[in-house]
This record gives C-alpha cells, structure tokens and sequence, in this order.
C-alpha cells in the first residue's frame, strides 16, 4: 500500500473500528517503561507512534480517535487516510503485532459474518440447516405515518443476496406539517405530503434480513450516519414460502427500550408497554408490480 497522500485508500467503518480497538488494546495492557504502569498514558503512545511510523500526531489526537471528543455526540475523531496507514504500520510492526493485514483485510466482511453466523446458530433439530432466504420477500417497501407532530415515510428495500440473508435499504422521510387531531389514514397523510418537494429530514439505513426456522423475519438494521441500530421482526405470521410475492408486511421495530419517567406499578408498566409496541408497529406495503 503506497504511503503516498494521494494515492492511500480510504479506509472503511469496519476497518476504522478495528484500528480503534487494537489501539486501545495495545494501551492498555502495555506498561509504561519508566513507571511501569498500566494503561500507557496518550501522550507516551502518540510518541511510540512517532518512533514506529516518523508520523506525528496532536497532543490530542490519538485519544479523541479511540474515546471520541468530551462534549457532544458520535463525534470520534477519524484521522486522515495517510494517519490511519500510521497507525496500522504501528500495530502490525513485528514488535507489536496485534494486528495483520489479513485482519484488516477481513474487517470488511463483519456485514456478512455476522448474518451467517446468526443463521447457523438458529438452526433446530427439525430444521438442521441454515433457512435459505425467500425470494418472495425481495422487493421495495413502502409505509406512512405520523408520528411527534410530524408524517414520516419509511421506504425499504429488501434485495437477494444469495448467501443465506438478504441485504436491506432503508431510508426514513421526515415531513414538518401541521395535522389535524384525530386518527389520519395512509392515503389523507400522503395527500398531505404531495405537494413537497422534499422531506426535512432523511435518514438512510442498511443492513440485513434472515428467516429462522420458525418462519420469523429478522432485519437487524444502522443508520449510515451515526451507526446506531434498529431492528424488525414479524408482528403477523406471512406465507413467505407460497412463491408468490408478498404484498404487505406487518413488522414490529425496536430500538431503545420504553422509557418511564416516572415510577410507575407493574400493571402500568405492562400497559404502557403494550402501547408503546403498538405505535411501533408497522404497515408495509409493497411498491412496483409483482
């Protein structure tokens, strides 16, 4: 890999946080050499990296990469591509060695080791193998509602991908509009929404989908922007195994659990839950001809 600024490649999410890893591994089980003491402190790391690699960081910089800046949010800082290669040279030195290129090589597939291990851990006695994914099931998917004074459209894409699970698209539209009280079917809130030209807010997804033994749907998705997760399962059995396309998806989503803020009994607790998983479920239906 040519040390050259133009010429590094960019280094990808699973590679950075590999990198960040081995790193803070590295610091903390390595003792300082005059004192002995663990973990290494930033500033005696940064200049290990300097001697291993002539490249030369902040006062700061190493820290902010592995724990991120004090104040705000996902807001780690990503050292250029050239800094990156330093740190990988650093790590992979045959005096250190806690990481290889093949390592860093394989760091890309964590999005299809993960899936395919799940698989193969969901397998049953009556069911031996991982589920083979439907192709009833690929198409693109639409849904609407409101939701905290706002109409969000969600779009989702479910595309075969051969091994196992399928890789899905899914993209959140915000509208900012003023409703009327009261329940709004699909067709009033889409109205209601036609005459934007674009939403206020988008918010990209991807990730994977895979069927257990027991007929379930499984999408276990991140945000492209900030990497936190959401996933969906069925909330209604489907006839996924028909080899017809299914038309409409009826799917539970969760992501944080049900805050209460105050005390409540476990009779309130129960119900709010229960409505909490009925705002959270949702309508698919699918989009394009059959």
């Amino acid at each position: 890999m040519d040390m050259s600024r133009q010429t590094e490649p960019e280094y990808t999410h699973w590679q950075i946080l590999l990198l960040r890893d081995a790193l803070e591994a590295y610091r903390r089980f390595t003792p300082d050499e005059e004192t002995g003491r663990r973990p290494l402190s930033w500033n005696a790391l940064r200049e290990r990296v300097a001697v291993y690699t002539d490249v030369e960081f902040g006062k700061d910089d190493l820290r902010q990469f592995v724990e991120g800046k004090k104040q705000g949010h996902a807001n780690f800082r990503v050292p250029q591509a050239h800094r990156l290669r330093a740190i990988f040279d650093f790590l992979s030195d045959e005096n250190i060695a806690i990481l290889t290129p093949e390592e860093l090589d394989q760091a890309n597939f964590v999005g299809v080791h993960a899936p395919l291990h799940l698989a193969r851990y969901l397998v049953s006695l009556s069911t031996p193998d991982p589920v083979a994914f439907p192709r009833s099931l690929v198409g693109q998917y639409d849904t609407i509602a409101r939701t905290d004074g706002s109409v969000v459209e969600k779009h989702m894409q479910i595309s075969f991908d051969g091994r196992g699970f399928a890789s899905v698209d899914e993209t959140h539209e915000f509208y900012h509009v003023n409703l009327p009280s009261g329940e709004l079917t699909e067709g009033r809130l889409k109205r209601k929404i036609s005459l934007r030209r674009r939403p206020d807010a988008r918010i990209r997804h991807n990730g994977w989908a895979l069927v257990t033994p027991e007929d379930n749907l499984l999408m276990f998705m991140k945000s492209a922007d900030t990497r936190e997760n959401h996933f969906w399962k069925l909330a209604v059995e489907h006839s996924i195994w028909e080899g017809e396309p299914v038309t409409d998806l009826l799917l539970n989503k969760f992501d944080w659990p049900l805050f209460l803020e105050k005390e409540a009994t476990t009779g309130e607790a129960v119900g709010l839950s229960a409505k909490n998983a009925a705002s959270n479920t949702w309508h698919f239906t699918r989009r394009g001809d059959l």
